[in-house]
């Protein structure tokens, strides 16, 4: 008998036939199972539709009521936005967040913040920004050596070093308390060791050397007690290259020009010459109590050794195996020389150059090439003078 537990399939052998027992065993059972199918489907509906209604009311008993809170608070919400869009600004009486509108910044609050913060970013120094290799990340100390202050303390001024340009302008000052110092004449008087710019010798001795311990270009005003003689020498060089005999009060100013060379710029008995005859003229301005005539003497050589004139003990003289174009030379007379010199070839800035120290030479005239082709110049004492051109064809010069 065909049933559930095959699926009511018939066997392929022996064969079966289809009766009325067959057909009723079968379908009964099929029936049985619809009719039990039925009852469990309508229960099912039976307990959604119960279950679904359970929810309704569940909802409408707690959701509703919390839905209708939110539409009151959404409605709320929209009244105040209206209120603040339309009217520009928040009511006092409203809470946002629960907070009061002056809680919370407002669009001029905001602008002024965002200038102040521009401000200060603008005025902040950089973390990359270092002092003395010190990084600016936090805060730092700077000791004097990160300033270039590394040499400054607290050295009293009884006990600060003086330099080498101090101390020596510091011996040219005159001592107010003893204006001359007392210096022994000998063959080396030492005018650096004396102590002050304004040194007073006494004695007779024969003075060769002004020493060496003096800085170059120092200048001493010396005064002569006795009748030294001051001998001419390369490294002691005297106006006119002639020795001076010193006479009491006697007043000289020399000044350190190089290692151990002294020159003499200046002396009261500059007038005055020793020797051949000649007449000597010393002016003594300390003793005139009253008006006073001088009277000298009316010859041409005692004119000239009063006025130093151009010309006067001097003679033209040919230079020409001793200069040298594009040198600098040095009119070591006290008083003007005269040169001549002739050139050849032609360049920009050809000329003769003259000043009072080399540096500050300047040009004077033309010299070959055109224009002036033999000038002649007068060179001040003690200046400097170049010929400046390609070649140097011949010079002279009027000189002692």
């Amino acid at each position: 008998m065909p049933d559930r537990s095959d699926d009511y399939q018939l066997p392929s052998w022996p064969p079966t036939p289809i009766n009325r027992a067959l057909w009723n065993g079968a379908l009964g059972d099929i029936g049985a199972r619809l009719r039990a199918r039925e009852a469990l489907e309508a229960s099912f509906q039976n307990l959604m539709d119960q279950g679904v209604q359970a929810s309704l009311d569940y909802i409408q008993a707690t959701v509703a009521p919390q839905i209708a809170n939110l539409q009151a608070s959404i409605s709320t919400a929209q009244r105040d936005l209206d209120q603040i869009l339309i009217g520009g600004a928040f009511p006092n009486a409203l809470k946002l967040g629960g907070q009061l509108p002056s809680y919370y910044a407002t669009q001029q609050d905001l602008a002024a913040f965002q200038t102040t913060m521009s401000t200060a970013l603008g005025e902040r120094v950089p973390a990359t920004r270092t002092i003395n290799a010190k990084a600016l990340t936090s805060d730092i100390t700077l000791s004097k050596a990160d300033v270039g202050l590394g040499q400054v303390d607290n050295t009293p001024d009884s006990a600060k070093p003086v330099s080498t340009p101090q101390s020596q302008a510091l011996a040219l000052k005159k001592n107010s308390a003893t204006p001359f110092v007392d210096v022994a004449a000998a063959a080396t008087v030492n005018l650096g060791a004396a102590g002050s710019p304004s040194v007073n010798i006494t004695g007779t001795a024969t003075i060769t050397s002004f020493g060496t311990s003096a800085a170059d270009g120092t200048e001493y005003l010396v005064r002569f007690a006795g009748a030294s003689v001051i001998t001419h020498s390369a490294s002691l060089i005297l106006p006119e290259g002639v020795n001076i005999t010193a006479f009491t009060g006697m007043l000289m100013w020399v000044k350190k020009e190089g290692a151990s060379t002294w020159r003499v710029i200046w002396t009261s008995s500059r007038l005055s010459q020793t020797g051949g005859g000649a007449r000597r003229v010393t002016f003594d301005l300390s003793a005139l109590t009253a008006d006073r005539t001088i009277t000298v003497p009316d010859t041409p050589v005692d004119l000239g050794s009063l006025t130093r004139i151009p010309g006067v003990a001097q003679t033209w003289k040919d230079m020409t195996a001793s200069r040298v174009a594009n040198t600098v030379y040095q009119n070591t007379e006290p008083r003007i020389i005269k040169v001549a010199p002739s050139a050849s070839g032609s360049t920009a800035g050809q000329g003769v150059y003259v000043g009072e120290t080399p540096a500050s030479r300047i040009f004077i005239t033309e010299l070959g090439g055109g224009g002036y082709k033999s000038p002649i110049v007068d060179i001040p004492p003690w200046h400097y003078y170049e010929f400046r051109t390609p070649q140097l064809t011949y010079c002279a010069e009027l000189r002692s």
